[in-house]
């Protein structure tokens, strides 16, 4: 039993012929020797005397009869690493897009979560600073580039990429003009967000003279998709623009948070510059099962073609704030007891984490939880499904879920659990496992339509 510490007694259960997990990396001369031993000891006192020892000719007529069936067992972890070798394996869609990009150079690139998306967008960044232009890589995640940085240490030609997170560039630029107080024009975050921001860092950035790119990559463009953004983009690529320059942009239309006008504008603004369009229809970060849970639970679908199979997800239901409790930290003892590293789990909520069900703890099955920002490669971490955007986890633990099939949390269901690659374990209340219901039926007529 290599994946197990088995302790059970018994008087059908015999502790000297075992093997378990305690012992199964040690060399295993010391357990047939120990095997060897107790059967003489058992013989001897059966018979009276001492066993015949085998001769070369018995042990080879042992094998040709016995001839023993082979098999592996693995922990949780070694499987999961496994399920990894076929998720970082290129689609044909990536190869196919990675194609056109390069012989393209303007280029829209859509798909839902799990697509690869980020994955193109930084091998085409790594390529354009091969041939010595200079990069700028956008995101809306300030936690995704930063890892993305990260990622990149060390490369050769990196230091032509320069990753930044959109509004922490607009914002360095707006203050070196002294320009900041232009921000408190903004009637809401969205309005800031869409307009404002953009708008107040163009007017910067002219005032600065601030220098242009060779080359501009945008990932997570649903949230950067207005004509504002779109003015400080044509920009950053200096005297060619949008409409000459070089630029592929990548976004998911399913979580596009601008409405129609918005969208129709900005398509109109991109189609000038004659891009070329594709679609990635493969998903290359979930597993199936991962990939359908997420759809059931969000009610937005995403990528299943080209998912490999995995473990299934699981919801599991609790009575009250105690009960949750219990089952949060037994769940994360057995997922390390499993050989799956702290590193590999985040938990996921849809509120920070003050305001979150579990503000309180610091340890849970006897592992620090540690903010996402705060992180290192090795640690379980904690982040609100919206912070956690364009990052990924082996194991993801989706809590405070209560609000399950209502349309305004859709959106954040999706981007949320979309983050888990191999695991996901989706905390509901017990109310709530009729709604669940509903929207596993939902999708089945979702998937019915599409035949």
């Amino acid at each position: 039993m290599p994946g197990e510490k088995f302790t059970t007694t018994g008087a059908e259960i015999e502790p000297a012929v075992l093997l378990d997990k305690r012992e199964f990396n040690n060399d295993l001369g010391f357990y047939v020797g120990r095997l060897e031993r107790h059967w003489a000891k058992v013989y001897e006192s059966k018979h009276g005397r001492k066993p015949r020892l085998p001769s070369k000719e018995d042990i080879l007529a042992a094998r040709r009869i016995l001839r023993p069936d082979v098999a592996s067992t693995f922990s949780l972890g070694s499987y999961l690493t496994g399920i990894d070798a076929k998720l970082v394996e290129l689609t044909n869609d990536q190869l196919r897009v990675s194609r056109r990009m390069a012989a393209n150079p303007r280029t829209v690139v859509r798909g839902q979560a799990g697509t690869g998306k980020t994955v193109i967008a930084m091998e085409r960044a790594r390529q354009l600073a091969a041939q010595g232009k200079k990069v700028l890589f956008l995101c809306f995640n300030q936690l995704l580039a930063k890892h993305l940085r990260l990622t990149l240490e060390g490369e050769r030609a990196t230091d032509l990429i320069e990753i930044k997170h959109v509004h922490a560039l607009y914002r360095e630029v707006i203050d070196r003009a002294g320009l900041g107080r232009l921000l408190d024009q903004a009637t809401d975050e969205r309005h800031l967000f869409a307009e404002v921001f953009p708008s107040v860092f163009l007017e910067a950035a002219i005032e600065c003279e601030l220098p242009s790119w060779d080359a501009l990559v945008v990932d997570e463009a649903q949230d950067l998709l207005t004509p504002e953004n779109l003015d400080a983009f044509d920009y950053m690529l200096g005297g060619a623009g949008l409409n000459r320059g070089q630029w592929h942009i990548f976004f998911d239309r399913l979580q596009n948070i601008y409405g129609v006008e918005v969208q129709g504008m900005v398509e109109r603004r991109l189609s000038e510059a004659q891009p070329a369009y594709d679609d990635l229809f493969e998903n290359c970060r979930n597993t199936k099962q991962v990939a359908v849970q997420g759809s059931i639970i969000s009610g937005i679908d995403l990528a299943v073609v080209g998912a490999p199979e995995g473990p299934a997800s699981e919801n599991i239901y609790y009575r009250d704030k105690k009960d949750f409790a219990t089952r949060l930290d037994s769940l994360v003892t057995h997922l390390l007891t499993q050989d799956i590293l702290p590193g590999d789990i985040a938990i996921l909520a849809t509120r920070r984490r003050d305001n979150s069900s579990i503000s309180a703890a610091n340890i849970i099955g006897g592992q620090r939880l540690v903010d996402v920002a705060e992180s290192t490669s090795g640690d379980m971490v904690f982040s609100t499904m919206h912070a956690f955007k364009g990052l990924e986890r082996r194991v993801v633990i989706a809590i405070d879920m209560g609000e399950i099939g209502q349309l305004n949390w859709s959106m954040l269901h999706y981007a949320g659990l979309s983050r888990a690659k191999t695991m996901l374990y989706v905390f509901l209340p017990e109310p709530a496992k009729n709604i669940y219901s509903t929207q596993a039926t939902n999708y089945a007529h979702r998937l019915i339509e599409n035949l």
